[in-house]
């Protein structure tokens, strides 16, 4: 979806575009516990490794009776990865092979505090650390009616409530601003002023400095319960996202 910059003054259209280049997928859940953390193992892993170790060895009886040399114009046989993404025969689900406890135990120990010892068990055994299936969730991408056009156009840019110390930047820039508030925002909160609530810059690496700053804008009064979410990876990529309701729950 594009998003265009007008110039309030003659209503032209600037180059300063975002487009929402977005694929979205839902993680299949596994509701059954003994599923979750015991039996994928002889339904997923077992099969898959035998699957896996068959063709590495047929791969090896096949280069050394010289299979690669005689088949030089063809290709040669091909091993399922025992990682990776896999596309389903439907298209849209895919399985994606994790098989790095390592990481993802390292991703969770980063959590000091939230890193206890069921959580520790779960990132051992459970499924979800070795193997998550997805599936892609359609988006519109139909383009704009004349209609909401002229509603984008009459909204006045976002504002973010000036902070004392400026020198730390927002990590969004205000046509950003503009454009996810039109493609996030319920209408409601269209004209309301933008708030930082948190910055790692500013407050610090501090998840409970981040609680208690959640915990206290929530905690104001009714309406100050929405909260949009910006992470800016090392990468440089922005994520993120937005949410209607507390997202650390209040205390009450």
């Amino acid at each position: 979806r594009l998003c265009p910059e007008t110039n309030a003054s003659n209503k032209e259209t600037h180059d300063n575009i975002i487009e929402f280049n977005v694929s979205a997928y839902t993680l299949k859940t596994i509701p059954n516990p003994l599923q979750k953390y015991f039996l994928w193992a002889f339904v997923d892993i077992i099969p898959y490794f035998f699957t896996w170790l068959f063709q590495t060895v047929w791969y090896l009886i096949y280069f050394l009776m010289g299979g690669l040399l005689w088949n030089k114009g063809g290709h040669p046989q091909t091993i399922q990865p025992f990682s990776g993404i896999k596309t389903m025969p439907d298209g849209k689900s895919f399985e994606c092979r994790i098989m790095d406890p390592i990481l993802v135990w390292r991703a969770m120990a980063a959590h000091h505090s939230q890193f206890v010892w069921y959580r520790r068990l779960s990132v051992m055994f459970s499924r979800y650390t070795y193997i998550n299936d997805l599936e892609k969730v359609p988006i519109d991408t139909s383009p704009v009616d004349d209609d909401d056009e002229d509603d984008i156009a009459s909204l006045p840019p976002v504002v973010a409530i000036k902070e004392e110390d400026s020198s730390h930047q927002f990590l969004l820039t205000p046509p950003q601003m503009n454009a996810l508030r039109e493609a996030l925002i319920p209408a409601i909160l269209h004209h309301r002023p933008w708030k930082r609530i948190y910055s790692l810059s500013r407050d610090g690496d501090s998840f409970v400095a981040f609680q208690k700053l959640l915990e206290d804008w929530n905690g104001k009064q009714i309406g100050d319960q929405s909260t949009l979410l910006i992470v800016k990876t090392t990468a440089g990529d922005m994520i993120g996202g937005f949410a209607d309701v507390p997202i650390i729950p209040l205390a009450s």
